[in-house]
């Protein structure tokens, strides 16, 4: 064992020259120079520093990533290479002799050197050193002018905004033409120290915080003649605001703007109207900000912006451990790993905000990055014009929303922003369509529809197939629909088709030949409306192609089988039908009805497991599985207990009904599911399916308990009373 301070005999092989690194690996030939430094447990229990900071840096990983530490007895494996760039850092591996080492790519240890005495053309990857506790505002405000400068419509495209259908651009206009519905936006003036009301378009930054368990101060009827319009008046109520706003208007100032947006202060929170005036606006609000900061320290509204001000960061950066004499090396930590132990990521709300703004600075973990929807920037990263680092710039791509919300393929996209947004928390389980209105307005924007109940109409089909994503169980919102995803509590998934070459095509050929359901909307009051048509949807551009949507249906066609004829061409709502006594027992419902004819089935279930929330449809000729299901609700009711309870009049047991909702390509669910980390029961056969719904009926009303895959060939096995084509009331 080394003594203190010198290096061991593993980490002596390591050059820790940049010049040689450099020859090694030029000697290596296309590959990476490798060296091995023992077990974790081996570098944890050494003196050496070069151990100790290789220690620290994979506790920083684990701690951040929210996993155990890595385990004793892995091999630990340095290497020098270049990822996604011609800068070359050390990255770390773990692994076993019986799993090959997997690389940590999340991270990097760089060498720390001053600015000044790095060559241009030199290929190694250096950070900044540790230069005191404050931000370096005029770093940060680099970063802001050089994407306004060179990075185009990309970043700079909410200059010119759709509103209403029409592109606004950015200057001297009216409030009401750039943010529709809202009469004056309220900013806080840090200059003047109060907060103003204004009808004319003036820069300003937002702000994305939490507000946590906090005593949150409120702009409300109450304070808002004091507060609004009085030069000087936060000064007296300068105390009871909350410190990330109190850090927030002095990093405001301190970056030389003078107006900050924040929804505790900018709208008025005792007034449902108001709050509501800015909900329908908030991708304007932070899309045409300057840029956002994100206060994603701590767990409320007092945890503040640390660096903003002198003695606000106590804890280290990270940046500097003298490995040897004259050798320093730093962490460079990727964003999205930094984001990952936040609570900020765990909360619905701040979700919207953070997707739809132009450019963030982020207060995370005692750090300072910087996000546009060009590049990602580190506080201490390498400060070379050309060594804006591609480690930190994919970095864009590993967190999906960042990419997803320029709506390139705005079906897709939106699929996938819905099931990131279902990892997400709310205090309140009623704000869980409206902390999404603002991609919501977008991408009805985009793709020329309505949208109901959280779901674009023109692709209605598509989002109901949902199910929970691995490791999750879905739990029952009781104020939405359970058709909806608004209307589950926890991780989902929407089972995305495979797309090609051409989406929108695609879309369009499996809406038109692989769905049969006409949707009508059905009101509290009784009354029924079609979904999607061209009287409900006429500014919809139906002879372009490039837009998704139904323009002609296929009629649904049961399997051929000689003894079994049903009629399925009955599609028109039935005006009494649930009107009757037995719809007084289901409960109160606010929101519409989907109602609607499909084919309804019945089957008896195996394998029920509870704690993966799944199980095999059997068919009782074939007596083999024809079927799997993902089961919803399973903490909320006893639906899916009885499955072993025998029928009285049979003896058998109890069967279930399921609906079938289009037509299902096997390998799609599979290829879906593989990717996300799991896989279908091994027991579940390949062959031509449908999509299919299990139903809780509660009086004349049913509900969503399921949903998964059900082979085309067992249909006709259906267990009485089915298969029927029935008329169902969903809620």
């Amino acid at each position: 064992m080394a003594s203190h301070g010198a290096l061991c005999e593993s980490c002596m092989l390591v050059p820790l020259d940049p010049r040689q690194l450099s020859e090694a690996k030029t000697r290596a030939r296309g590959l990476f120079p490798r060296w091995p430094l023992g077990t974790a447990g081996r570098a944890r229990a050494s003196n050496c520093r070069f151990c100790q900071f290789v220690s620290a840096a994979l506790y920083h990983y684990g701690r951040l990533r929210r996993i155990p530490p890595v385990a004793q007895d892995h091999e630990i494996e340095l290497s020098w290479r270049n990822r996604f760039d011609i800068y070359s850092s050390f990255f770390l591996a773990a692994g076993t002799r019986n799993n090959p080492a997997s690389l940590l790519t999340e991270f990097q240890l760089c060498f720390v050197r001053d600015p000044d005495s790095v060559d241009a053309d030199d290929p190694t990857t250096y950070l900044t050193p540790d230069k005191g506790q404050k931000v370096n505002f005029r770093r940060v405000y680099g970063w802001i002018e050089s994407c306004q400068r060179g990075h185009g419509r990309i970043c700079n495209g909410g200059d010119t905004l759709t509103v209403g259908g029409r592109e606004v651009s950015d200057g001297p206009n009216q409030i009401g033409d750039k943010y529709p519905g809202l009469r004056i936006l309220r900013l806080i003036d840090v200059h003047d120290n109060c907060i103003i009301a204004t009808v004319e378009n003036v820069k300003y930054v937002a702000l994305s915080y939490l507000w946590g368990l906090a005593v949150n101060f409120r702009l409300t009827t109450a304070n808002y003649q004091d507060l609004v319009d009085r030069p000087g008046s936060l000064a007296r109520y300068w105390s009871s605001l909350p410190r990330t706003i109190q850090d927030a208007v002095t990093f405001v100032r301190d970056m030389g703007e003078r107006y900050l947006w924040c929804d505790a202060l900018c709208l008025v929170q005792n007034n449902p109207q108001d709050v509501r005036s800015g909900l329908d606006v908030m991708d304007y609000i932070y899309e045409r900000a300057l840029f956002t900061i994100v206060g994603a320290c701590g767990h409320d509204a007092d945890a503040g912006l640390p660096g903003v001000l002198p003695g606000s960061r106590m804890c280290s950066t990270g940046i500097g451990d003298e490995i040897v004499p004259g050798v320093t090396l730093g962490l460079d930590i990727a964003l999205d790993l930094c984001l990952r132990s936040s609570a900020y990521i765990s909360r619905g709300w701040t979700f919207q905000e953070e997707m739809l703004s132009r450019r963030i600075v982020y207060f995370v973990d005692n750090k300072v990055y910087f996000r546009c929807r060009s590049s990602i920037e580190f506080e201490h990263g390498d400060p070379r014009p050309d060594g804006q680092l591609v480690f930190r710039k994919q970095q864009l791509y590993q967190i999906p929303a960042y990419s997803h919300i320029l709506l390139v393929n705005p079906v897709r996209d939106f699929a996938e922003m819905v099931g990131l947004y279902s990892k997400r928390a709310l205090t309140y389980q009623a704000d869980a369509l409206n902390a999404m209105r603002g991609i919501v307005r977008r991408v009805s924007d985009k793709m020329k529809c309505a949208f109901f109940e959280g779901i674009p109409t023109a692709a209605f089909d598509v989002f109901i197939i949902f199910r929970r994503s691995f490791g999750s169980q879905l739990r029952r919102r009781a104020a939405f629909p359970s058709y909806s995803w608004t209307g589950w509590m926890g991780a989902l998934t929407i089972i995305q088709q495979d797309y090609g070459i051409n989406p929108a095509q695609t879309l369009n050929d499996w809406l038109k030949t692989k769905t049969w359901i006409i949707w009508y909307t059905r009101s509290p009051d009784g009354s029924c409306a079609l979904l999607w048509g061209p009287d409900a949807h006429h500014d919809f551009p139906w002879q372009d192609p490039s837009y998704v949507g139904y323009r002609t249906r296929s009629e649904f066609y049961l399997p051929d089988n000689p003894h079994l004829f049903i009629l399925t061409d009955q599609t028109i709502p039935t005006a009494k039908f649930g009107q009757d006594k037995a719809v007084t027992d289901a409960p109160i419902r606010d929101y519409p009805l989907l109602q609607f004819w499909t084919l309804s089935v019945f089957f008896q279930l195996k394998d029920i497991d509870t704690q993966h929330a799944t199980a095999h449809v059997w068919d009782p000729v074939k007596n083999g599985v024809c079927g799997y299901l993902y089961l919803d609700g399973l903490g909320d009711t006893q639906f899916y207990e009885a499955a072993s309870d025998r029928n009285a009049s049979t003896g058998s047991p109890r069967s279930f009904e399921m609906i079938l909702l289009s037509s299902a390509n096997v390998q799609t669910w599979w290829a879906d599911a593989i990717s996300r980390g799991e896989r279908m029961g091994e027991r579940f056969p390949l062959g031509p399916a449908y999509t299919a719904m299990v139903l809780e009926w509660m009086g004349n009303v049913a509900e969503r308990r399921g949903l998964g895959l059900l082979l085309r060939s067992a249909v006709v096995h259906s267990l009485a009373p089915g298969p029927v084509w029935k008329e169902i009331l969903l809620g």
